[in-house]
């Protein structure tokens, strides 16, 4: 993607500026839960690091 992203911006500059957002999970983020859903007393580092990265795997197509 980032490839991509700098080809577009020589291609397009001065006149258009391009920008990508590339999200990702992270196995040892110290983030809470929202408390809408309950979770303000649980961590994502909570998760053993095989589990959430076999999730984050079989939900991310690359």
């Amino acid at each position: 993607m980032c490839s991509l992203v700098r080809e577009l911006s020589i291609e397009f500059a001065p006149r258009v500026t391009v920008n990508a957002v590339a999200p990702s999970g992270i196995a040892g983020s110290q983030l809470h839960g929202p408390r809408a859903l309950g979770l303000e007393e649980s961590k994502q580092s909570d998760i053993p690091a095989d589990a959430f990265r076999a999730q984050f795997e079989a939900q991310v197509p690359l």
